[in-house]
């Protein structure tokens, strides 16, 4: 683990893997800071909410790649602040999720890449 999360850093999107466990997506989820790039905390919780209610109602979504990115942020930290242990419906909501986030960052035009990078260059988390 983690080797392709450098990867992604540096704008291989490709690198994330098609299957990822709870403990990948939540690193993953941290490659941004969600609550800087979206505004705060409400703003995150919003995003999240609208992209896993159009996920679990339609099967897809018409988010933007960062507002997935952000929705993923979202989740984890959801997750990490109840201090609860992971269940299979997590693990299956994330990689959802994650399989969702990969397919749009891949589609990315040049344009729309960096600004992808630029969200990303801004946020090394501690540890």
């Amino acid at each position: 683990m983690g080797d392709w999360i450098e990867m992604v850093r540096a704008g291989n999107f490709s690198a994330i893997p098609p299957k990822v466990s709870f403990i990948e997506a939540s690193e993953l989820a941290l490659c941004i800071d969600g609550h800087a790039v979206a505004g705060g905390v409400a703003r995150v919780q919003a995003i999240t909410n609208r992209v896993v209610e159009e996920l679990r109602r339609e099967g897809r979504t018409s988010a933007s790649p960062l507002d997935l990115w952000i929705a993923l942020f979202g989740l984890q930290r959801g997750h990490c602040h109840a201090g609860l242990a992971h269940t299979d419906e997590d693990e299956q909501r994330f990689g959802e999720l994650v399989r969702v986030l990969r397919a749009a960052l891949v589609a990315l035009t040049p344009k729309q890449k960096a600004g992808i990078m630029s969200v990303l260059g801004r946020y090394k988390p501690l540890g």
